[in-house]
């Protein structure tokens, strides 16, 4: 009777620890999926190049040029990798990047801003 209580007991705790996890690797989306969604908002994306995102221990970057300024986005293999980079380098708080799951928005142009964290 025991061996199944604690059968029991073992594999509620396995399922729990499973469930809570992976609660930060449930976002697929990628770099490709925003450029996407700033083009269809009507943004042109396509002057593009990759920035020193390892710089900030982000996995993919990309810059784009948008009324002659640059915007970067930046992605990060969990929202927990992400809230690390931040405590590393502060100046990303400090110069207003702002995120939207695990990645994160490197620009100076509210309208921009604003586009990047209602992107679902």
């Amino acid at each position: 009777m025991r061996k199944i209580i604690f059968s029991c007991a073992l594999v509620c705790a396995l399922l729990f620890i499973v469930a809570c996890g992976g609660s930060n690797n449930t976002d697929s989306r990628t770099i490709n999926h925003f450029l996407q969604a700033f083009e269809d908002g009507g943004f042109d994306t396509s002057n593009r190049q990759t920035p020193f995102f390892q710089m900030i221990g982000a996995n993919d970057g990309i810059q784009f040029i948008i009324d002659n300024e640059f915007h970067s986005i930046y992605s990060f293999s969990s929202e927990s990798a992400l809230i690390e980079a931040f405590e590393n380098h502060p100046f990303m708080a400090t110069q207003g990047w702002v995120t939207n799951g695990r990645f994160v928005i490197e620009t100076n142009v509210n309208e921009v801003r604003e586009f990047f964290l209602n992107i679902e």
